[in-house]
């Protein structure tokens, strides 16, 4: 089971939907300066982990999918829980690979590299 840590504690992981994978990579990559990078960031740990559990009735669907606003209540649940900002971007960091991952899947080739397979030649079988 992939985990992240945050609060002192390692915290389960699991990946969204493919879109919503998609919308927390679109505000994460977003290239904010301010307050909205480390919310879209929060935003992508409060979907992919049980780290922000206990925000009674927030949820993406409930701040209307906006993925900022969703990001702001869980980066303020996990800093009044005592999750430090670098925490929060660190945990954060660590789930961009997965969530890439998840919306662009590795294509046979790269497995096949990955792994030190090379593909059949023309008429050939692995």
């Amino acid at each position: 089971m992939t985990t992240i840590t945050l609060l002192g504690g390692q915290h389960p992981v699991a990946m969204p939907s493919i879109g919503i994978a998609e919308a927390l990579l679109i505000a994460a990559g977003a290239g904010y300066s301010d307050a909205r990078g480390i919310w879209a960031l929060a935003a992508c740990v409060g979907c992919c982990s049980t780290a922000a559990n206990g925000m009674r009735g927030v949820s993406l669907a409930t701040c209307r999918m906006d993925v900022l606003v969703y990001g702001e209540a869980v980066y303020s649940h996990l800093r009044e829980r005592g999750a430090t900002a670098t925490g929060i971007i660190e945990a954060a960091r660590s789930l961009v690979p997965m969530l890439s991952a998840r919306v662009a899947p590795a294509t046979e080739e790269e497995v096949a590299a990955h792994a030190g397979f090379s593909g059949a030649g023309p008429g050939g079988s692995t």
